[in-house]
């Protein structure tokens, strides 16, 4: 099994950039949002096996101007992120 994760940030997007992603993940990736995505895979087929996602903890990233990264935000969320990337594995796949 394989795990892989994916930052998809719309915030800037229109609903055409919503066409660039996969299509099962369209529904998910908004324009005006950023996306944390976990999917587990079978490491022979590629096939997914559960996937998991969260748009609600959306960092700042960077300054007003966009030239300096918030790294504090970016940890917080990413804390946040995990925390449910676990909690979702507990309740799926048993401790």
């Amino acid at each position: 099994m394989t795990v892989q994760a994916t930052l998809i940030d719309f915030r800037n997007a229109v609903h055409q950039d919503t066409m660039s992603v996969r299509a099962e993940l369209r529904p998910m990736a908004a324009p005006g949002k950023i996306l944390f995505l976990m999917e587990l895979r079978d490491s022979q087929s590629g096939k997914v096996l559960g996937r998991a996602a969260d748009s609600a903890k959306t960092p700042s990233i960077a300054d007003e101007e966009g030239e300096t990264t918030d790294w504090t935000s970016v940890e917080e969320a990413a804390a946040h992120w995990a925390s449910l990337f676990r909690q979702f594995l507990d309740e799926n796949f048993g401790k």
